[in-house]
């Protein structure tokens, strides 16, 4: 399978892909009050379709739980800007803030779009050279390298790469919910993947990835929040059933389109504290 690697930073910032999106406006009801049922291409592209918010700041927390129970826990300051066109689908930036003895370094990718020929390009800033340094593939003391949350389960995929079946509505959790069924090419880890799609807003509150032989080697769940006015992640959480092992990020301090220049996503900009993308409340300390 053509899986691109994935870098030091790559797995958590795939969060930012689908971490915001306008909320979706309401259904409008036919005359005689029956809404239709849609097609499963039009459900798969309005779930992919909520990967609005051109850019945004926030902080991240990951947690890692290995099957023995053990865990470890991240935190990043995170910046993200996606593109509509080109090679490049979205440039990103992680500053580590926990442990204490990452703060200083900081990593940026520009994430090659699905579907093209292009590859991810990623850099490193060592604060102790006060350089940053091109990177291929994953750091050997790449936390997320075994993570149940990875490119695969978190960075939405384009649905034209893929067909679709529309299973059933359902509900999930008191929410109505549409059951979407996609099949992917080889180029996609899992063959299989059923999705729990809100009715209203088409947001994804569950992912089931299949293997071949049709067990759930993953499965994500998802929880949404809206900030100014636009649907962001909450928390998404993914499971191995098989091991045990769990992953969770959280999202806190979101900033939609806080207007950041092409310069904050440049090698040279690595340097310094990720403070200064969030600024304090007015009348604050």
């Amino acid at each position: 399978m053509n899986v691109r690697p994935r870098h030091p930073f790559v797995v958590a910032v795939l969060s930012a892909v689908w971490i915001a999106a306008p909320a979706a406006a309401q259904e409008a009801v036919p005359e005689g009050g029956v809404i239709p049922l849609p097609t499963a291409d039009q459900v798969a592209a309005r779930a992919y379709g909520v990967t609005g918010g051109d850019e945004g700041a926030a902080r991240v927390t990951f947690t890692l739980t290995d099957p023995a129970g053990g865990e470890r826990r991240f935190k990043f300051a995170m910046l993200y800007k996606r593109y509509t066109d080109g090679d490049v689908a979205q440039k990103v930036v992680f500053f580590p803030e926990f442990p204490l003895d990452r703060k200083g370094y900081a990593w940026l990718g520009h994430l090659a779009r699905e579907g093209t020929r292009a590859d991810d390009a990623a850099w490193m800033y060592l604060p102790d050279l006060r350089t940053a340094r091109r990177i291929q593939g994953a750091e050997e003391d790449d936390p997320f390298h075994a993570s149940v949350l990875g490119r695969a389960e978190l960075s939405p995929r384009p649905p034209d790469l893929d067909t679709h079946k529309l299973l059933r509505a359902d509900e999930l959790d008191g929410r109505p919910v549409w059951v979407l069924e996609t099949t992917h090419g080889p180029d996609f880890p899992y063959p299989r993947t059923v999705r729990w799609i809100t009715r209203d807003d088409y947001l994804t509150l569950r992912a089931e990835h299949h293997t071949p032989s049709g067990r759930v080697a993953r499965r994500v769940d998802t929880t949404w929040r809206q900030v100014d006015g636009k649907w962001v992640w909450k928390t998404v959480t993914g499971v191995d059933p098989d091991s045990g092992a769990r992953a969770e990020l959280v999202v806190t301090d979101m900033r939609i389109d806080p207007d950041l220049s092409e310069r904050a996503f440049a090698p040279s900009a690595l340097r310094g504290s990720p403070d200064r993308y969030f600024p304090a409340p007015a009348g604050g300390p």
